[in-house]
């Protein structure tokens, strides 16, 4: 069993995908996943080929049940894990690449409504730190603990180039 921790930006899902078929490739199955962290097992080298898919509910959600069986069941492709609604689905290479094709309507709506609410964070953090420089003393921790959350919210900002980035590419391929 082996533990990485790897960040990737939420528009960087494909990336993703190609690194967990690379890990696969050298003989490290996944098994688990969360935000950062990827937990691996031995395998034999490309045993596996993955697929990541985002869901329009939780896994755990009825529907995705009868989906997620329905593939294991009618195409050997097996629910590996998920974090949010992003799930990781394999097949055993010997049965052949896939890919279960997301909507892409439901993609641009997911990465809208993520980029709104982490714009609503980052514009709350700089008024919340500009109002609480203008009232503290000059040097105070109240000015030191402003200035950091101001630099924590340049950091989301340039997180989420790569997810705008990817945002706009999937809402021109939408209407066209």
């Amino acid at each position: 069993m082996m533990i990485i921790f790897k960040f990737f930006a939420l528009g960087e899902y494909e990336k993703k995908e190609k690194w967990v078929n690379k890990m696969c490739s050298k003989g490290y199955a996944l098994t688990n996943c969360n935000v950062c962290s990827f937990l691996f097992d031995k395998c034999n080298p490309g045993e596996y080929y993955y697929s990541i898919e985002l869901l329009e509910n939780l896994p755990s959600h009825p529907t995705n049940e009868d989906f997620i069986n329905y593939l294991n069941d009618e195409w050997g492709i097996e629910y590996v894990c998920q974090y949010r609604n992003w799930a990781f689905f394999r097949r055993k290479r010997k049965l052949g690449e896939f890919s279960l094709f997301s909507n892409v309507s439901s993609k641009v709506y997911y990465f809208k409504r993520t980029l709104i609410s982490r714009l609503m964070l980052i514009i709350f953090l700089i008024i919340f730190s500009l109002l609480n420089i203008s009232t503290s003393a000059s040097g105070s921790t109240d000015q030191i603990v402003s200035f950091l959350l101001i630099l924590v919210s340049i950091i989301l900002v340039i997180v989420d180039i790569p997810t705008f980035i990817e945002y706009k590419k999937l809402k021109k391929l939408d209407e066209s």
